[in-house]
């Protein structure tokens, strides 16, 4: 049976939780550096934090209606228990 998969079905508290606490690392990052020559380095990391939603995004797949677990693609990552 086809389910209709929604935005809505993404665990958003989740993701809110996680890009507060990547905030609170960048804030980190910039404290310990403003003073140093490290000075810059949390823009790096936000384009660490951005590539790293855009593949977790990429491997939710929502667009998969059919898939029941993991794609072939991916299978290699998950683990083997």
């Amino acid at each position: 049976m086809r389910r209709f998969i929604s935005f809505r079905d993404f665990d958003w508290i989740l993701l809110g939780f996680v890009l507060i606490i990547c905030g609170l690392g960048v804030f980190e990052i910039y404290s310990a550096t403003r003073m140093t020559k490290f000075v810059g380095f949390q823009t790096k990391q936000v384009y660490w934090i951005i590539g790293g939603l855009i593949l977790m995004f990429f491997a939710s797949e929502p667009w998969d209606q059919t898939s029941a677990g993991p794609s072939i693609r991916f299978r290699p990552m998950v683990p083997i228990v």
